[in-house]
């Protein structure tokens, strides 16, 4: 990529820069179209969690969800649920909120979808500034380098909102290649450092980014600071949950596996080193981390020879390695590829930054018969391309989780008494989880929206230990099997329920024969077209 591009009038520019947040408005609202209602077993989790909490919030009760912690995705919906209240009565709006819970989801993942866009325009227009027009498009490929990214920026959960706080952390970071001694950037990167942090805890490694390019000691001690702040200042909606906060991430630490499992000894390592290479497979994240290794030691050894480089440029990118190795080795502890989000999108940049920087200190006597814009515009096409062919596959894949979840129509057994395990594809269902997951404040009210009898097999913390709730609290099963004719079951999770019914009713005979998909139909006195059965 040449090191001086000739900047194209406004009027080019501008539909230049409009490419790729059009394209990422296209294909969220696509894949959301697809991808079918949020109650459904791959999508519920977390997103009615964060619903439910914002009615707590709304309420002036704490967020009962707060692992993540995800206080700014509750404080949102919080917000925007207080404007849709205006003018209601304050239980008849949540009572209105639990009976239509997806219109409510789909307008907070609309404000996600709607706000990454804006976002993803303005890092276009700071990187035009910085690097070009094609630089700038190679930037905006950042929500496109991983179909994670997609998968999961339209649903209303801290992944959305990484998003936005990654695109600003971009923004802030290419900024400072220009200004990097300027307090205010410092300001800024501490601002939403403490926002991302807050957002979800296992972001942390990029906020280590700003310390290579805000400058001296004493800019890295404002942002720092301001970070710190900042982080207790967006805590505040959950300041009673503070507790939970600090002992769910002690027991996460302890433990070597997920959630804080396995042999308690922080780092299992005999299974870690498998965990790491399964993390860095991802070629969003293998390829450019070793092209800025690669990058970095061609430099080093060519500046030694008098080749100059742009030093601010290289202590981005080597802070954006850093951030990166450091994202995988603590994402390891539990190698889940949608906690490396954040990083994925770096990559963007960085493979900009590795293709100036070769092509500044190259050899002077190549001769290639085209220039560096035109090989780094060929590659933005060619990867555009490729990341076509990836949505495609993902929008596949979504619609055919929707069409599974949808394979088994419940109401085929209205007249049974229907039981679910997690995650089952039912409003009823995500709304019992929502419920338990944030401390049962909304039970009586759901008793209300959902009056039939309804219950759920409790295995949320320990899927060894069962219990059986209904809105009410906790029953027995030979009571409810006792006032009904039928039975039917169902959830993903394979032997959870066959095992519940082990445990609870030895001998009795159930059939599994209308299972399709991930979720497991068991069904008792009834047959697959809710016939009964002797």
């Amino acid at each position: 990529m040449a090191e001086h591009q000739t900047k194209v009038p406004f009027k080019g520019r501008s539909l230049f820069l409009l490419i790729a947040p059009i394209a990422y408005f296209g294909a969220a609202i696509y894949l959301r179209a697809v991808a079918g209602p949020f109650w459904q077993w791959s999508l519920l989790d977390p997103s009615y969690f964060y619903l439910l909490d914002g009615l707590n919030v709304l309420g002036g009760r704490r967020p009962g969800h707060v692992a993540h912690p995800g206080i700014t995705v509750t404080t949102l919906a919080a917000a925007w649920l207080w404007m849709q209240q205006l003018g209601y009565e304050t239980t008849t709006f949540v009572e209105e909120v639990l009976r239509k819970p997806e219109i409510y989801l789909h307008q907070l993942s609309t404000i996600y979808i709607a706000l990454n866009t804006l976002l993803l325009a303005g890092v276009g227009w700071i990187a035009y500034r910085v690097f070009g027009v094609v630089g700038a498009l190679g930037v905006q490929l950042a929500p496109f380098m991983s179909t994670i990214v997609l998968k999961h920026a339209f649903l209303p959960k801290p992944e959305a909102m990484l998003v936005a706080v990654t695109f600003i952390l971009m923004m802030l970071t290419m900024l400072a290649l220009r200004r990097s001694s300027d307090p205010r950037l410092a300001v800024a990167f501490g601002v939403i450092a403490g926002f991302g942090m807050v957002t979800k805890i296992t972001a942390m490694p990029v906020f280590l980014i700003p310390l290579f390019v805000v400058g001296g000691g004493r800019t890295v001690l404002i942002y720092v600071a301001v970070a710190v702040v900042a982080a207790g200042v967006f805590f505040l909606p959950a300041a009673d949950a503070l507790g939970d906060v600090i002992s769910w991430w002690a027991h996460v630490a302890k433990g070597s596996g997920a959630h804080g499992a396995g042999p308690q000894t922080f780092i299992d390592l005999d299974t870690y080193a498998k965990a790491v290479a399964k993390v860095f497979k991802r070629p969003a994240l293998r390829v450019p981390v070793i092209l800025s290794a690669v990058t970095l030691a061609i430099v080093a050894w060519r500046s030694r020879r008098g080749f100059g480089v742009e030093t601010a440029e290289v202590r981005c990118l080597i802070g954006i390695l850093v951030a990166q190795v450091t994202h995988v080795l603590l994402v390891a502890k539990q190698p889940t590829a949608f906690y490396l989000i954040p990083s994925y999108m770096f990559s963007a940049l960085s493979l900009v930054l590795c293709f100036r920087l070769l092509w500044r200190v190259r050899s002077r006597s190549w001769r290639l018969p085209v220039t560096g814009t035109v090989l780094a515009s060929l590659f933005v096409v060619g990867f555009s391309v490729g990341q076509a062919n990836g949505l495609y596959r993902l929008s596949k894949h979504l619609e055919l989780n929707s069409r599974m979840a949808h394979a088994v129509d419940n109401a085929h057994f209205s007249h049974c008494t229907q039981i679910f395990i997690n995650a089952a594809s039912t409003p009823v269902f995500a709304m019992f989880l929502a419920d338990r997951v944030t401390g049962w404040q909304h039970s009586e009210l759901l008793k209300k929206v959902h009056p039939r009898n309804n219950y759920w097999i409790d295995d949320w913390l320990d899927q060894t230990n069962f219990t059986l709730r209904g809105w009410s609290g906790v029953h027995v099963f030979a009571d409810v099997r006792h006032d009904s004719q039928c039975l039917f079951f169902r959830g993903d999770r394979a032997n959870g329920i066959v095992n519940y019914l082990k445990s609870v009713a030895p001998g009795m005979v159930y059939d599994l024969s209308c299972t399709k998909g991930p979720e497991v139909i068991v069904t008792v006195g009834v047959d697959c077209e809710g016939k009964l059965t002797p």
